[in-house]
């Protein structure tokens, strides 16, 4: 039995009715998905993002709060520290004449000298002579004979070694009448011999237990320097451009800023750090002296940041607060004098000298200076072997100069000048120009002319006054002007009767004061070892100044030195000369860095 399936037409409608149903079903669950997926979580993104946001910033105020909190406490455990490196300037009045240490006379030259040259023993921070190129010294009972021992291992900036043929030279030279050095007054009767390759012989025609102070003279190399004749010694290349030292600085160049004459050049030195200098490198890379021509241009310089230190400038110039500026006073080992002409004719008079002095108020005049300064009475410091406060020189007592000028016969006239025979008394104060002591001397003028005395200023310039002036006493009656005491007692050369003499090569006594019984006292002072002994002698020489009154001792100077902030330079309380504030120059840094305490320095 056979069957037979049917077939059934379907039915397009319907066929097209169900595909139209089954896109729809598609879409439908497609919409679903995007609603679900994608358009939802984008309306939740807002609150996502708002989420977000605010831990974004919690975290961010944790770490700012953090970063806070440890920078307020890092100076509980850390420090602010000077560092190695940098470069130190410095800015200098000029001129800048000549930088070999036995013929530089201006500040500027003694400055850049001392940074290059060494020297046998200097000065520490507390003035007492140690030993630089020197390990020792030694010397018999008698302060006539002195033996120098030699550091191993010295050497020039060259490399070639440093001995003690270089200090027989340098002292040779210094002796030498055609080399025309300013030092050679010290040393024309001193023979010095070389023992061996470190040890030099110092013989003396007497005893002079200060010798140890003429030690501080600036070595100069044989080898570069033996074949030039002495006579043009002064104008070698070596002053300036190839200068070759052992000191803790070598010349790297001098760059000429502007101008060419000694009155308006200004110029830059600089230096390099000796890495293999004797007593050990510098902190610092190295150090620039900036040479300004005048005041004015250095207070400039320093107004404008672009120096670390300086002495002589207009501080009221410059802007303290906003540079962080920090001053440093020195009491330096000084006396600024009012030194009587004892041969002039009218203060060749012992009783009228007194009478200038009493009628002289220090403190009053010394307000002229605008700044505090030390006042002194008599030829040495208090700090000094001998130095007596019961033994000075007069006090101020107008009434009593009055009365004395009475006395001596000088008649006050109706023009308010005192006359005695016919003659005025008048007198001449000579003194530098654009110093301290041209402002000092304008007040004595005030002062004196109270009294009957005329006084008429007699101001020469800076330049030269050492040649023109101080050598050949060019000054009538006074001379106001300051001295580089030292450290030692020994004052010989400013008051001994010899270092007046004509024949005298450096005329140190500008009173051209004679006393026997100073003369015995200051002879018997320098050749004492014993300090008791010498303290006597020095009380002695006090008392017979004090009764001549060959000079005025007036007050000690002061130096003053700028600095900007954590700038580490010139340090403690004395100094001997100006120029000794390089006595640790190899410890002054520029750089600072902030370590823990623990650290190691």
């Amino acid at each position: 039995m056979s069957s037979t399936k049917k077939l059934v037409k379907a039915d397009p409608k319907e066929l097209a009715l169900k595909q139209k149903k089954s896109v729809l079903e598609v879409h439908s669950i497609a919409n679903e998905h995007i609603d679900k997926n994608f358009i939802a979580r984008i309306q939740s993104l807002g609150t996502s993002w708002r989420f977000v946001f605010s831990w974004l910033l919690l975290a961010t105020m944790i770490v700012w709060v953090l970063a806070i909190q440890t920078r307020a406490l890092r100076s509980y455990y850390t420090e602010v520290r000077p560092s190695e490196g940098g470069t130190y300037v410095e800015g200098v009045v000029g001129p800048l004449t000549n930088l070999n240490p036995i013929y530089a006379t201006t500040p500027a030259d003694q400055a850049v000298s001392r940074l290059l040259f060494s020297s046998l023993f200097k000065y520490d921070v507390d003035n007492n002579l140690v030993g630089d190129l020197a390990e020792s010294i030694t010397s018999d009972e008698g302060a006539s004979s002195f033996t120098v021992k030699l550091r191993e291992n010295l050497a020039w900036h060259d490399g070639s070694p440093l001995d003690a043929d270089d200090i027989l030279f340098t002292v040779q030279t210094i002796k030498e009448p055609k080399a025309r050095s300013a030092l050679r007054g010290s040393w024309q009767d001193i023979e010095v011999f070389s023992i061996d390759s470190r040890t030099i012989e110092f013989k003396l025609p007497g005893s002079f237990s200060p010798f140890k102070t003429l030690l501080t003279f600036g070595v100069l190399p044989e080898h570069l320097l033996r074949d030039i004749d002495p006579v043009n010694l002064r104008g070698s290349l070596f002053n300036s451009s190839e200068v070759i030292g052992s000191g803790p600085f070598k010349l790297q160049r001098i760059v000429n800023v502007s101008g060419s004459g000694s009155d308006n050049r200004e110029q830059k030195i600089q230096l390099l750090a000796n890495e293999g200098h004797h007593l050990g490198a510098p902190r610092l890379d190295a150090f620039t002296f900036w040479i300004a021509p005048d005041r004015d241009r250095l207070t400039d310089l320093f107004a404008e940041g672009q120096l670390n230190g300086a002495s002589e400038i207009d501080i009221e110039d410059v802007d303290v607060d906003g540079l962080n500026v920090q001053e440093k006073v020195f009491s330096l080992n000084s006396g600024v004098y009012l030194f009587y002409k004892t041969t002039s004719e009218l203060l060749s008079d012992k009783e009228l000298r007194l009478a200038v002095s009493q009628a002289i108020d220090k403190s009053d005049a010394a307000r002229s200076l605008m700044r505090p300064v030390q006042l002194i009475d008599g030829p040495l410091l208090p700090e000094q072997v001998g130095y007596d406060e019961t033994i000075t020189q007069v006090d101020t007592d107008v009434a009593a100069a009055t009365s004395k000028l009475d006395e001596l016969g000088w008649v006050l006239g109706a023009d308010g000048v005192r006359e005695k025979d016919g003659q005025r008394l008048e007198l001449f104060i000579t003194t530098e120009r654009d110093t301290d002591y041209e402002a000092l001397a304008a007040a004595l003028v005030d002062q004196l002319a109270k009294v009957g005395i005329t006084v008429n200023l007699d101001i020469r310039d800076r330049e030269g006054f050492t040649e023109n002036v101080l050598q050949n006493h060019v000054y009538s009656d006074m001379l106001l002007y300051g001295i580089n005491i030292g450290s030692d007692p020994d004052v010989f050369a400013y008051w001994h009767s010899s270092q007046a003499d004509l024949n005298s090569p450096v005329r140190l006594n500008l009173s051209e004061y004679e006393s026997e019984q100073a003369d015995a006292a200051l002879e018997g002072g320098r050749s004492r070892v014993d300090p008791v002994v010498r303290a006597d002698k020095y009380k002695d020489f006090l008392s017979a100044w004090v009764a001549d009154a060959p000079a005025l001792a007036v007050y000690r100077p002061q130096y003053t030195y700028y600095e900007l902030k954590d700038i580490s330079g010139p340090s403690g309380q004395f100094l001997v000369g100006q120029v000794d504030r390089f006595r640790d120059v190899s410890s002054w840094t520029v750089l600072t860095d902030r370590v823990p305490y623990d650290e190691e320095n």
